[in-house]
């Protein structure tokens, strides 16, 4: 065979190199969305590539040679898998639960716990956890929940319900909500009707007196037909004064946050009501 020959095979295998380096280049200009036809034109660039460097530096007198899209077709499928897992990482969500350390007291209207009054007395306090997305994507249609289980003095009631996962309310009165990248949300955990001197409302009500397994009620956890019906609704559902242990979750299509364990506390008003996490 001759030099020129030669020279002709080298060239026609660069260009299998040169067409795609030009691809390549071309699915960054297109960048990634997602497109599924961004990610077809990539893969073939790379297969191109890496087909003509092997082709390149194999021994041989034919244009292509059999180990070219050999390799070729299995550095493809790494490139994808790779591709993947680094789409996965930098488009993930990457959520925390914190704790609220303000909490507020709010003039609830409509009158949210039953108390029968009206909008600018109807104290309610809340304790609030929030949700902090740290990753590079958005976590979608995310559910905030809560169980517990008791830890303290006799005299305390938690509803059978809690043994497993209940929904608590977003912030807005919301049972699910985006959390963007760089982003927060809260959502509520317990909601506490006060009198004017921020003692829990029900506590002196010698009507409720024993609704709650023989203890007043003091508060409520926060779910959704708490915030629909009433703190009343479900009276079973009321929080004595006591010590609770409680572990939330936030979960999300495409996301997870890790449970955090908390101590609660339900004190004799709002100021020594509080939460803790639980080390």
């Amino acid at each position: 065979m001759s030099l020129i020959d030669l020279v002709m095979i080298s060239l026609v295998k660069a260009a299998f190199i040169i067409v795609g380096i030009v691809i390549l280049i071309l699915a960054m200009w297109l960048s990634y969305d997602g497109n599924v036809w961004h990610a077809i034109i990539s893969d073939f660039g790379v297969f191109l590539l890496i087909m003509g460097f092997v082709m390149l530096f194999t021994p041989g007198s034919s244009y292509v040679t059999p180990a070219g899209p050999i390799v070729g077709s299995g550095g493809t499928l790494m490139a994808i898998g790779l591709q993947e897992y680094f789409r996965a990482v930098s488009t993930s969500p990457d959520l925390r639960i914190e704790i609220v350390q303000d909490k507020p007291i709010l003039n609830t209207f409509p009158d949210l716990c039953g108390t029968n009054r009206p909008a600018q007395q109807n104290a309610v306090g809340y304790l609030r956890l929030r949700v902090r997305n740290i990753g590079r994507g958005a976590a979608k249609n995310c559910v905030a929940q809560v169980r517990a289980s008791l830890s303290g003095s006799a005299g305390c009631s938690l509803s059978p319900d809690y043994n497993d996962w209940v929904d608590l309310v977003w912030a807005g009165n919301r049972d699910r909500v985006d959390i963007n990248p760089n982003d927060v949300r809260i959502f509520n955990l317990i909601v506490m009707p006060l009198d004017n001197g921020s003692k829990p409302f029900y506590a002196n009500n010698l009507n409720m007196a024993t609704v709650c397994g023989g203890s007043p009620p003091y508060a409520w956890f926060a779910r959704p037909d708490v915030f629909l019906l009433g703190c009343l609704n479900r009276v079973q559902d009321c929080l004595t004064k006591c010590t609770y242990e409680v572990e939330v979750q936030v979960t999300c299509e495409n996301a997870r946050a890790e449970p955090v364990r908390l101590r609660l506390t339900i004190g004799d008003d709002w100021k020594s009501t509080s939460i803790q996490e639980v080390k």
